[in-house]
């Protein structure tokens, strides 16, 4: 290509100098021997290089004839796709962490990108791939992830602790189920919220597959509340005196006597047929768990008085005896505190305080 170029130079001069002055000869003759020179150096570091080389000169050319100015928003423009290639090179496929440029087949859910091979695109919760069309959502963690339906149900609904199976759906992703106010993880069906048997303590439901023991009057008590079970009145007696202790140490000034009271524990019924006996039985709640036997004595004085009434019928006065009663002092005598067994330590103890300052009222 140089031999040829140098040639036709020799030729084109030749033409030009029987036509041209000198001076017009030798400009022409210099201009093309530095295209010569030029070619020939980009000839030979590769086309490549050549193609590079002529580009920026276009581009200074093209600066130049701005003024010496490049354009910003040409410049923002390519800022922004260079950062939106990059963040796309590293965030890649979240299984195998091939690059998005680099897939061959790709599949787009919850705003990521996986390689649509068949194995990348797994279940959060097992890991395995998901091969059906349709998929679940679940947040964990604060993210979304994708999960087989199976899964989902079986890991994120609620199941009920009665009949162990996934709780009524409500539609719109809300589930219908009932809950222990203080147990929030004790869920249940609400076909469940009656007929079922309770924790006498606790109020949990039973469970179908773990039976609560029974205390033999019609009470059910759960394993977790059976640990501490108070069963009968020798464990009793040294509880209460922890209670009076517990009492006298908040400024509360127990009575000497307090400590002879009998202290008994009892069936439901027993303690339900004294309650209602009591003058409290209009207010006991739902379920009576102790209770303050007293014997109330008055003393005081009777007497009967004459007085004049005015008789119309008569006209005139008679004379008739009215009884008066001047109260004394009314006398209260704790015969015993009741309370309900068959409930573990601290509820027990709970009660005995409730109790005792019934006692030290009276």
């Amino acid at each position: 290509m140089a031999r040829a170029l140098q040639r036709q130079l020799d030729i084109e001069d030749s033409a030009a100098s029987a036509a041209q002055p000198k001076s017009d000869i030798d400009s022409d003759a210099r201009l093309a021997k530095r295209i010569y020179e030029e070619e020939r150096m980009i000839g030979g570091r590769g086309g490549s290089y050549g193609d590079a080389k002529m580009a920026k000169r276009m581009q200074d050319e093209e600066i130049g004839s701005a003024g010496g100015r490049r354009d910003e928003d040409n410049d923002e423009d390519a800022k922004l796709a260079k950062m939106l290639q990059d963040e796309d090179i590293k965030a890649g496929c979240p299984t195998c962490g091939e690059s998005n440029l680099n897939m061959r087949s790709s599949l787009t859910a919850l705003d990521r990108t996986y390689c649509n091979n068949g194995s990348c695109f797994v279940c959060d919760l097992c890991q395995a791939p998901i091969m059906t069309p349709t998929y679940q959502v679940a947040v964990i963690d604060g993210s979304r992830v994708p999960c087989h339906k199976e899964c989902y149900v079986d890991a994120m609904v609620p199941k009920c602790v009665v009949c162990e199976d996934p709780v009524p759906s409500g539609g719109g992703g809300s589930y219908v189920f009932s809950k222990h106010p203080f147990f929030q993880d004790w869920r249940y069906c609400g076909g469940h919220e009656r007929g079922s048997k309770r924790c006498t303590s606790c109020n949990r439901v039973e469970p179908e597959r773990e039976r609560f023991s029974s205390l033999g009057d019609g009470r059910v008590i759960c394993g977790s509340c059976a640990r501490t079970t108070i069963l009968d009145s020798e464990e009793l007696k040294p509880l209460f005196g922890d209670v009076t202790a517990f009492l006298s140490g908040l400024g509360l000034c127990v009575w000497p006597e307090m400590s002879n009271i009998p202290v008994l524990s009892v069936s439901f019924q027993t303690l339900n047929e004294r309650s209602a006996n009591s003058s409290h039985a209009a207010s006991a709640g739902p379920v009576t768990r102790g209770i303050c036997m007293t014997e109330t004595e008055t003393t005081g004085l009777g007497i009967q008085l004459p007085s004049l009434s005015y008789d119309r019928s008569l006209g005139s006065y008679r004379v008739k005896n009215e009884s008066y009663r001047f109260n004394g002092s009314v006398n209260s005598y704790v015969t015993a505190i009741l309370v309900l067994g068959g409930l573990p330590r601290d509820l027990t103890a709970s009660i005995l305080a409730h109790e005792a300052v019934h006692a030290w009222l009276k």
